[in-house]
């Protein structure tokens, strides 16, 4: 039960293997960069609060979950190779903008604008990506019926 709160994922290369009571867990290593960091940015931003302006905060949210989203994107297209160590960065530099955001929710009245801004535009190039990742699957099933296609194994280097 541990291991499916803590790992999302079915592959073990997005995923780090830790001793954890005593049991052999795997954790999604984007989101192991993001557990202990957005604790600390969480009480770090309680603990000395700063206004910021609402283009500056939502600008900051987006520009600090860029590097999450061009690796998920770049690797889901097959442009490039990510590794956990890559995954695990970029969850450490997106932690302080998922702290932020998640204390915007606190007093959703007043930051809506931000809230809302951020939220669709994540989740019009999410939509974007998948849309892009579903044609690109589609095109090579159609010239590879039967299964790999080339490109499927040059990408995982078995060919």
């Amino acid at each position: 039960m541990l291991n499916r709160i803590l790992c999302h994922h079915s592959s073990p290369d997005h995923c780090f293997s830790l001793r954890f009571f005593h049991r052999d867990v795997s954790i999604c290593s984007r989101c192991l960069g993001l557990y202990l960091p957005v604790l600390f940015w969480l009480f770090f931003f309680i603990r000395f609060p700063v206004r910021l302006s609402p283009a500056f905060e939502k600008s900051l949210i987006l520009f600090l979950f860029l590097p999450v989203f061009l690796d998920w994107a770049l690797t889901g297209i097959r442009v490039i190779r990510s590794s956990n160590y890559v995954r695990l960065a970029t969850g450490c530099i997106a932690s302080p903008a998922l702290a932020r955001y998640s204390l915007l929710w606190a007093d959703f009245v007043k930051n809506r604008e931000v809230i809302v801004s951020a939220t669709v535009l994540y989740l019009v190039a999410v939509f974007l990506v998948l849309v892009i990742m579903r044609q690109e699957r589609r095109i090579d099933i159609l010239f590879h019926p039967g299964g790999d296609t080339n490109r499927d194994k040059e990408f995982r280097g078995n060919g």
